[in-house]
C-alpha cells in the first residue's frame, strides 16, 4: 500500500526575509526512489517511489519544501507520498531510515 505523511510547522516566527528549506538529507537511492531492506536479510531489497507534493524528489536537490514568515496555526510544508513497494517481495518486515534536515536557505 502507498503511504502518505505530512511535514508541518506550528507556531513559527521567522525574521522577515528568512526562509527555511526542508530536505531529505539521506535515504534516497535514486531520483524519487528509496530502498527498503528486509529485516534479518539485508541483501533482500525492494524499492518504493518517493514524492513530495506529487513531484519526484531528485538526488541532486532533495528539497521537499520550505517555509517563511509567521504562522501560529499548523501549516503543511510538504505532503510526502511513498509508493507501493516494488520488487521480489519476500515474507517479512522491511525497513529503511529517512533523515530530514531543516536549515536556513
Amino acid at each position: 500500500n502507498a503511504t502518505e505523511m505530512s511535514v508541518k510547522t506550528i507556531n513559527r516566527n521567522l525574521e522577515p526575509g528568512k526562509e527555511v528549506e526542508v530536505t531529505l538529507s539521506s535515504g534516497l537511492s535514486a531520483d524519487g526512489e528509496i530502498e527498503l531492506q528486509r529485516v534479518g536479510a539485508i541483501s533482500d531489497v525492494i524499492t518504493s517511489s518517493f514524492k513530495s507534493n506529487n513531484s519526484v524528489v531528485p538526488m541532486a536537490n532533495p528539497v521537499i519544501g520550505s517555509f517563511s514568515g509567521y504562522a501560529m496555526e499548523e501549516t503543511e510544508v510538504s505532503k510526502i507520498q511513498i509508493g507501493n513497494p516494488q520488487g521480489d517481495k519476500k515474507a517479512g518486515a522491511y525497513q529503511t531510515t529517512l533523515t530530514f534536515t531543516a536549515a536556513f536557505k
